[in-house]
Formats: C-alpha cells, structure tokens, sequence
C-alpha cells in the first residue's frame, strides 16, 4: 500500500510541475522583461500602449491558464447546460458579470483539485505517514480543492446580496418621494442610483444597470426581470413584482410603493424582534463561561477566605 502511495505521489509531483510551468513560464520568460521596459518607457514619455499587448499577458497569467483549461472542460460536455447556467447564475448574483467568467471557475476547481492533492501527499510523506492514511490525506485533499472556489463563490455572493438588501428600504423610501413628485419608472431609478452611490455603492450599480437597459430595450418588463433574476434576493424580487403589477395593471405606482415599504417595515420589525427574543439563549453560555465565574469569585471569595482566616486562628489558638 506505502508503494501505491509513493507511485501516486510520484505521479502528482510530475502534474503539478508541468501545470507549475505552465503558470509560471510567463514571469521567467525575456518577454515578459522586454514589456515591462518598453511600459516604463513609454510612461515616462506620455505614450500609451497598445492594449492587445495586455489582453496577451492576461492570457499568460494564472487567470488566463484557468480560463483556458475551464474552456476546454466546458466543451467536452463534462458540464450539461443546465450547471453551466446555474454556475453563471451565482457569478452574477455574486457581482461577477463577466460572461466567460464561470471558464476561470472551472479552471481554478481543475487546478486546486489537482494542486492541493499533491501538496497534501507530499506532507503526509513528510511526516512519516505509510499506507491507506497517505491516501486519505490525497483524497481529502482533493474534494477540498474541488470544492473551496465553490465555497468561496457562495461567501462571496452572501456578501454581495446582503450589501444590497441593507439598502433596499432607503432605496424604495427614495422611490417613493420620486415618483410622488411626478418622476417616471425609469428617472426616479436614475435618480435614485445617483444619490445611493455613497451610502450603497452596490446597490446603486444595480439599479443604474437597470436604469440603462430599460433605455435600451422599451421592454420594461424584461428589465425589471433582469434585475431580480441578476441579484437573486427575495426583497428585489418583491419589489420588481410590485413594479410590474403596477405597470401591467394600472395600479397607482405610489400606492403600491408605499404598501411595499410598510409591509417591508413591519417585515424587518418582526426580524429584530425575533433576534431580540433569542438574545437570552444565546447570552447563556458566555455568561456562564465568563461572567458567572467572574462573579462567584466576587461573592463566595471573601466568604473563602473569611474561612480560611478562621480556620487558621483556630488552629493557632489550638496549640
């Protein structure tokens, strides 16, 4: 078994100094030197570039390797449409918009779940570890490389989505006074991602995404759908459904604004209190961790050493 281990460990060395030269054969090559000068250079004179030069180092660079190899396993068909779309679906939920980008994701899972076998085999060996437990070490180390862009992507969404729905209730508080002065749909979201771009700048990003496509497609509809599709949180997709059932039915846009706002008031009410009531619960295990023995050795302290003072004059006494 220890020798099955040192031929996949063997094996592993050979695949990640051939991905290693892959990666790294752009930092040591003359090129890279030659354009790093000719770009000091033409700094130094006023002179721009040409960009074709850095679409080739980004093709060079770890990122571009990953695009690459992502590609190439997106189009062997391992990945059926439906994952490909659920993959390019968190991207943009995650702030990601570039269209190729779920490639770079797949390449970065390809490499780490080679990659990080090969490290983990090789510290197993150094410490001295025989038999099935190399394996093991090899195997854990691959579902971890498999799956740590994934979990880095939803951390990364969780962020994102919770960043825009701090300031949806401003947002739609702004919408209100927007459209109560006599702005239409697409103004008052222009307006209202102009002056969210300080406090909310992510937020303010969606809706001027919004703003544009609804100046370029009359479909209205189509926008607002984009934009609760892109973003994937339930109180976007509450207020799109408000926007066009106000647009579809004739309801007064204002009225439903303001029963959205409201309803989403007393929504946020409930959550507070819903937090506050677990509050004790959560309190009761730092408070006997920390606080309870703080406070016994304030009180029983003095008794304590009351006692033993006692006990002591007594024993004095004795003899």
């Amino acid at each position: 078994m220890f020798e099955l281990a040192e031929a996949v460990s063997i094996a592993m060395a050979f695949v990640i100094v051939f991905l290693g030269y892959l990666v790294f054969q752009e930092w040591f090559s003359n090129e890279r030197l030659i354009d790093r000068v000719e770009e000091v250079m033409a700094a130094r004179k006023g002179i721009i570039l040409n960009k074709n030069r850095d679409k080739k180092r980004d093709d060079q660079s770890i990122k571009g390797i990953a695009k690459r190899i992502g590609t190439w396993f997106a189009s062997t068909g391992m990945f059926n449409a439906k994952n490909l779309e659920s993959l390019q679906s968190s991207l943009r939920a995650a702030g990601i918009r570039d269209n190729t980008a779920y490639t770079v994701l797949i390449g970065t899972k390809i490499i780490a779940g080679i990659g990080l076998p090969i490290l983990t085999t090789l510290l197993a060996l150094g410490m001295h570890i025989k038999g099935i437990e190399v394996l093991a070490f090899s195997f854990g180390g691959m579902v971890v490389g498999l799956m740590a862009p994934e979990w880095s992507l939803r951390a990364f969404k969780t962020k994102y989505q919770k960043a825009i729905q701090e300031g949806i209730p401003d947002a739609l508080d702004l919408m209100i006074i927007c459209v109560d002065s006599g702005l239409g749909l697409e103004t008052a979201l222009k307006r209202v991602a102009h002056d969210m771009a300080a406090d909310y700048p992510i937020l303010s990003t969606e809706l001027q995404i919004t703003s544009q496509d609804i100046q370029i497609n009359p479909d209205v509809n189509a926008a607002l759908k984009a934009l609760a599709n892109r973003t994937q949180i339930e109180s976007v997709g509450r207020l799109v459904s408000t926007l066009l059932q106000s647009i579809n039915r004739g309801t007064p846009l204002i009225q439903a604004l303001r029963s959205l706002s409201d309803e989403m008031r007393r929504a946020a009410l409930v959550e507070f209190e819903e937090k506050a009531a677990k509050l004790p619960t959560k309190m009761t295990v730092p408070m006997i961790t920390f606080i309870l023995p703080a406070l016994m050795t304030v009180i029983v302290g003095p008794a304590v050493g009351g006692i033993f003072k006692a006990l002591a004059h007594s024993h004095a006494f004795g003899k």
